[in-house]
C-alpha cells in the first residue's frame, strides 16, 4: 500500500549522520510500536529495541536514525523540548531534503515530524512534498527469544 511512496522515504529515513551537532539519544531496550503515517496513509510494525551486537544492527537502535552513505549528510540540533533535524541525500539523479522535530523522552515515547521535498525520482517527475509522522510506544520488555530487530508474527526477523 505504500509501496509507491518508497522512493522518497528511503531517500530521507535512511539519510546518513555524518554532519550531527548532536545526536538523538537510544531508545530504551524493549518492545516498540511505531505507527508510520505518510501522507494520510498509515502502517504499524512493532521492534525489539536493545543494544546493537553488530554494525549490521546498528540501523535498528531506533527508526529516526539513518544509515551512514556518503551522499546523504544530517544535522541533529538539541532544543528546549527535543531535537531539530535537517537532512539531504542525494542518490544518482534524486534528490531528498527533509526538516522535522523529535519529541519524547525516549524511554517510553518518541515522536518525529518531518517534511520531506523530493526532486528528480525516476519515474516520478517534478517535485514531491511529502508529511512524515513516526509516533513510537514502548509497549514493555521484548518477549523470551526476541533480538534486536522488526517483530513480525510474534518472532525477530
Amino acid at each position: 500500500m505504500l509501496r509507491h511512496l518508497a522512493i522518497p522515504v528511503l531517500l530521507l529515513s535512511l539519510g546518513a549522520v555524518a554532519a550531527r551537532a548532536d545526536t538523538l539519544p537510544r531508545r530504551a531496550a524493549g518492545l516498540w510500536e511505531d505507527t508510520t503515517e505518510l501522507d494520510g496513509r498509515r502502517s504499524t510494525q512493532r521492534q525489539c529495541s536493545g543494544p546493537p551486537k553488530a554494525r549490521t544492527e546498528k540501523r535498528e537502535e531506533s527508526p529516526f536514525r539513518g544509515l551512514a552513505h556518503p551522499d546523504c549528510t544530517q544535522t541533529v540540533t538539541r532544543t528546549g523540548d527535543g531535537y531539530e533535524i535537517a537532512q539531504v541525500c542525494s542518490f544518482g539523479p534524486a534528490r531528498g531534503e527533509g526538516r522535522g522535530r523529535v519529541t519524547g523522552d525516549f524511554e517510553t515515547t518518541v515522536r518525529m515530524e518531518m517534511t520531506m521535498v523530493t526532486t528528480g525520482v525516476p519515474n516520478h517527475p517534478g517535485t514531491r512534498t511529502s508529511t512524515l509522522v513516526i509516533a513510537s510506544r514502548r509497549l514493555g520488555p521484548c518477549e523470551a527469544g526476541q533480538a534486536p530487530g522488526p517483530v513480525h508474527g510474534g518472532a525477530s526477523r
